[in-house]
C-alpha cells in the first residue's frame, strides 16, 4: 500500500524520516508490568495533595472577597494568558519538530501543533508530564521509532532545562528573598538535580559510541537504552538544530516571565523586571513537581506565599494563580474540541489519517 501523504505537504512528497530509520527494537516481553495497586495508590496520592493544598490556601472569607479583587484588575489582563499560552505551543511545534528532525524523523508541522493541543487536554487532569507521555505515546504508534521519538523530547528537555538553569541561577544570585526562603532551598536542589541530569544525559551521548555495546547487554532494556544513545548522539550530532532548539526556547521562557509580572503588575505589585527574570522561573520550577493533578492545590500554595512577599492579599495571589491557569485551560479547551472533532493526526509514518 502506498504511503499516505502529510499535511500541508506536496502529494509527491513522502512522509518518511530524514534518514532511513533502522527497524524498531521490539519490546521487552519478559518485564512484569506495574502492579495496579501501586498506580491506584499514586493516583490518591496526588489527589490528597492537591485537595489538601486547596484545603490549606483557601477559606470562605477569601473566596467572598474575590468578587472584588477580580473587579479590579484591567480588562486587558484576562487575554494575557492565552495568548502567551498559545504563542508558546506554536513555538514549542517549531521546537519539537526540529528535534524531531534531528533525530531522522519527519512530521508535518499541524499534525503535530494538534497533537500538542490534544495532549494539552489530556495533561489538565494527569501529574506533571502527562502530556509529554501522551504525545511520545502517539508519535511512537504513527512513526514505530521509540528511540528517535523519545531522544527528540529528551532533547527538547535539555534545552529547556539548560534555559531554566540560567533564570535560576540569576534567582539564586539576587538572593535574599524574604519570605521565600523554602523556594530557595527548593530551587537550589533543583539546581543539582538538574545539573546531574544533563551530565549524566551528555556523559552517554558523548561516551555512545563506546558505551552502546555495552548498554545493550544490559538485561530486558539493554537494546533500549543502546539505541536511545545512539538515537541522542544522531540529534545532538545536527548541531545548527540543536542550537536553533535551544535558542528558541528563549523567547518562549522570556514570554512566560513577561506574561506573570504583567499579571503582578496588574495587582498592584511592585516587581521589577530583573527580579522577575529570576521569581517566575523559580515559581516554575516549585509548580512543576509531579505530586498534585494539573498542579491544582501545590500553583495556589506557590502564588499564595510569593504574593504575600509583594504585599498582596490572598485574595489577589489566587485570582492571579488561577487567571494565569486560565491560559492552560484555553488551549485544553482547543484540543478538547479538537478531539471532539474526531480523526487521528497522525498514523503509521506520521501521516494523517
Amino acid at each position: 500500500m502506498p504511503p499516505q501523504t502529510p499535511i500541508g505537504a506536496e502529494p509527491e512528497e513522502p512522509p518518511v524520516a530524514a534518514s532511513e530509520p533502522s527497524a524498531p527494537v521490539p519490546l521487552p516481553t519478559d518485564a512484569a508490568p506495574p502492579p495496579r495497586w501501586r498506580a491506584r495508590a499514586l493516583l490518591g496520592l496526588r489527589v490528597g495533595i492537591s485537595v489538601a493544598g486547596l484545603i490549606y490556601v483557601l477559606d470562605w472569607e477569601v473566596l467572598d472577597g474575590l468578587d472584588g479583587v477580580v473587579q479590579l484588575l484591567p480588562r486587558w489582563v484576562w487575554g494575557v494568558p492565552l495568548l502567551t499560552t498559545l504563542t508558546n505551543t506554536t513555538l514549542l511545534t517549531v521546537r519539537h519538530r526540529l528535534a524531531l528532525q534531528a533525530t531522522g524523523l519527519q512530521i508535518p508541522y499541524w499534525a503535530l501543533f494538534t497533537l500538542h493541543l490534544r495532549s494539552s487536554f489530556a495533561g489538565l487532569v494527569m501529574p506533571r508530564g502527562g502530556a509529554d507521555l501522551v504525545r511520545l505515546t502517539a508519535l511512537t504508534r504513527a512513526t514505530g521509532q521509540l528511540e528517535a521519538v523519545l531522544a527528540a523530547g529528551l532533547l527538547l528537555r535539555l534545552a529547556d532545562l539548560a534555559t531554566w538553569l540560567g533564570f535560576l541561577t540569576l534567582f539564586l544570585a539576587l538572593r535574599p528573598w524574604p519570605g521565600l526562603e523554602v523556594l530557595e532551598i527548593g530551587v537550589l536542589v533543583f539546581v543539582l538535580a538538574a545539573s546531574g541530569g544533563i551530565g549524566i544525559a551528555l556523559s552517554l551521548v558523548l561516551l555512545g559510541r563506546h558505551a552502546a555495546p555495552a548498554l545493550g547487554r544490559l538485561p530486558w532494556i539493554g537494546g533500549r537504552v543502546a539505541g536511545l544513545v545512539r538515537a541522542m548522539n544522531l540529534g545532538l550530532g545536527q548541531r545548527r538544530i540543536a542550537v536553533q532548539v535551544l535558542l528558541l526556547g528563549l523567547p518562549m521562557a522570556a514570554l512566560n516571565v513577561i506574561s506573570v509580572s504583567l499579571l503582578f503588575q496588574a495587582a498592584g505589585a511592585e516587581l521589577s523586571t530583573l527580579r522577575a527574570f529570576g521569581l517566575v522561573p523559580a515559581m516554575d520550577a516549585a509548580m512543576s513537581l509531579p505530586i498534585a493533578l494539573g498542579g491544582i492545590g501545590l500553583r495556589e500554595v506557590v502564588f499564595g506565599m510569593v504574593g504575600q512577599t509583594l504585599a498582596l492579599t490572598q485574595g489577589q495571589a489566587y485570582t492571579l494563580a488561577w487567571l494565569r491557569w486560565s491560559g492552560e485551560l484555553g488551549r485544553g479547551l482547543l484540543g478538547g474540541l479538537s478531539t471532539l472533532a474526531g480523526g487521528q493526526p497522525l498514523v503509521s509514518g506520521g501521516a494523517p489519517r
